[in-house]
């Protein structure tokens, strides 16, 4: 006996056709068949649940709508003072500009009155025992200058604010005399600000505070002759802005850093210890050099070339100004002095005084704030 399979010798064609023909009408039967049972599904009403257990057991895969239980509640960062921004050159002198074809849609104001508004700013803090209330809210991109600017709006009065937070103002007071920083010098750009002030000492500082949640500490010292108690407001206005702008994001005590504060330790590193340095690391890879297109760190459209970190770093050391940032801990100051390895900015050496002062250039500077103006 054979057994004929398709497609091998001997499987005759007759035979094959046969088998096919029974096949085809086995496979319209099942096909009508199946076609009954759908028609039939059809007619049948859905089932209603009949329990809460069914709803209980529905597939977890089937997304629901879920009410929630709760009222939402506001950010706790959100703030309701209106965002401030930093005045361009033309908004303090817009007949200049506006004498060359430029004109900028943006309030302007007279060197006169932003003189008088600056007396008034320091009259109502002078007055007021708890200054909290009035703390201006600044935009945190405007003022750490990280959008950039074409060189046609820079030259046409549009350039940004150049905070210099990274830099010991006390370095120019010492050894280039005429680019001193004064109180008026803050207010000429940013009019509004909170001003602590002791006439003992002759050290007080300035506050802003930044719609990221951050705060911007300016360090200041009478270093004039006269009696600071009797000054006038002009005197006032001429009080000196010495040592380095201090940041805060949160009350951080020294001991913190423990274990991670060390030469050779990177930004980023401090940063997870405290979130301060995320401000430092936008200003030094982006807001500093927007403000030097078409330099050897930046060319014109903004982008930063490279090596630039590393020139910005050792230029300024040449120059005996060392890029610095300086923390107002809950226990001292902390200054640290910064390089860059490379791939990032890592500490040089660094300082910390549990006393709040730090001498700068042969000059102390107190960074003693009161508990209440720390940050939360």
């Amino acid at each position: 006996m054979r057994l004929l399979c398709p497609g091998f010798p001997g499987h005759s064609k007759r035979q094959t056709a046969k088998q096919g023909g029974t096949m085809k009408s086995k496979l319209t039967a099942f096909l009508a068949l199946l076609l009954a049972m759908i028609m039939l599904i059809g007619c049948v009403a859905p089932v209603e649940k009949q329990n809460k257990d069914d709803e209980d057991n529905e597939d977890p895969g089937i997304p629901v709508k879920v009410e929630p239980t709760v009222e939402p509640t506001l950010d706790p960062m959100a703030d309701t003072r209106e965002v401030q921004y930093v005045l361009t050159p033309y908004q303090r002198d817009p007949t200049w500009y506006e004498k060359n074809g430029v004109k900028w849609d943006l309030p302007t104001y007279t060197p006169k009155k932003l003189e008088a508004h600056a007396k008034e700013t320091i009259r109502r803090c002078l007055e007021t025992d708890d200054v909290t209330d009035l703390i201006p809210l600044y935009s945190y991109e405007n003022v750490m200058n990280l959008n950039y600017i074409s060189l046609d709006d820079k030259h046409n009065g549009a350039y940004a604010h150049i905070s210099y937070i990274i830099f010991d103002w006390t370095h120019p007071y010492v050894y280039v005399y005429k680019y001193r920083k004064q109180v008026m010098d803050l207010l000429d750009t940013m009019p509004d600000a909170a001003i602590v002030y002791d006439a003992d000492t002759n050290t007080g500082y300035m506050m802003y505070d930044l719609d990221n949640g951050m705060r911007l500490y300016h360090m200041l010292k009478y270093m004039g002759e006269s009696d600071i108690q009797s000054a006038t407001m002009t005197q006032y206005l001429e009080i000196e802005v010495l040592g380095n702008p201090a940041m805060m994001a949160k009350k951080t005590s020294f001991a913190e850093f423990d274990g991670v504060l060390k030469d050779g330790a990177t930004i980023t590193e401090l940063a997870d210890v405290d979130p301060v340095f995320n401000a430092y690391i936008d200003y030094m890879r982006k807001g500093f050099f927007y403000s030097y297109l078409n330099t050897k760190y930046v060319d014109e459209e903004g982008n930063i070339k490279e090596g630039a970190y590393e020139r910005f770093i050792e230029s300024n050391r040449d120059y005996d100004r060392p890029v610095s940032s300086v923390l107002i801990l809950t226990d001292g100051v902390l200054k640290i002095y910064w390089d860059y390895d490379g791939n990032d900015y890592v500490v040089g050496r660094y300082e910390f005084r549990e006393d709040f002062i730090m001498e700068s250039f042969g000059i102390e500077v107190s960074y003693k704030i009161e508990d209440r103006y720390y940050v939360g």
